[in-house]
């Protein structure tokens, strides 16, 4: 396991959520905002510190639900699985809410751009 999990991870969450996610998103744009805002909660859970990133805590309190996989509760999990694998792969002295953030900020960030790329050269969809 290496930095390429925590890209894979989050390329996945952005692909399962633009296709499949609640109400088809239509756009590159839809799905962007959705992830970065599921990441913003994330990044909350971050700053907390690593036991809110723990797998018992991924489930709303309300429990499981149609949305648990493709929607808003599993596109936050599958983030929270990113945001605790780039956490465990950072260096020990680069382990911190801080760092965690900007790793992730950077892999959303270009996980995005290409795939504005890749709609673009294969029509799908609006960017």
């Amino acid at each position: 396991m290496g930095p390429l999990a925590v890209d894979q991870q989050v390329r996945m969450a952005a692909h399962m959520f633009w296709y499949r996610g609640p109400g088809g998103n239509k756009s590159v744009d839809a799905a962007e905002a959705a992830v970065r805002g599921a990441l913003e909660q994330v990044l909350e859970d971050v700053r907390r510190g690593p036991p809110y990133l723990d797998a018992g805590n991924q489930l709303p309190p309300e429990g499981k639900s149609p949305d648990d996989r493709m929607g808003p509760a599993g596109l936050r999990r599958m983030l929270r699985q990113a945001a605790t694998t780039c956490h465990c792969m950072l260096p020990v002295e680069r382990r911190t809410p801080a760092e965690v953030e900007l790793e992730l900020g950077r892999i959303v960030d270009r996980a995005f751009r290409e795939l504005r790329e890749d709609a673009e050269a294969f029509g799908i969809g609006s960017t």
